[in-house]
């Protein structure tokens, strides 16, 4: 489990030096940019505390698990992200995973 946690790290962050291209090529200036950068943390922050009431309640394996497959339909939705509110929703549910 750990290891795949590890692999799952490495595959989320890969993505963060071509995202400023990804979103330039679709339009998006510096600002939009830096707000696609700052989603996934905020997004963190927020759903962080949930997470971790349900992972008391229900343990953390499940939860660890539904985190990595939030991670992977980011990974998806960022691959056939063809707008930039397409690039947006997948860091929100990257944010929203990465909150385990």
């Amino acid at each position: 489990m750990l290891f795949t946690a590890f692999l799952d790290s490495v595959a989320l962050l890969m993505i963060v030096p071509l995202l400023p291209l990804h979103a330039t090529g679709l339009g998006g200036g510096g600002a939009v940019v830096g707000l696609l950068m700052a989603t996934v943390p905020l997004v963190q922050l927020v759903s962080a505390p949930f997470w971790g009431r349900l992972s008391d309640r229900v343990g953390r394996k499940p939860v660890l698990l539904i985190g990595m497959t939030a991670a992977v339909v980011a990974s998806v939705l960022l691959a056939l992200a063809d707008s930039l509110p397409g690039l947006f929703l997948s860091r929100v549910v990257q944010g929203v995973g990465g909150g385990t």
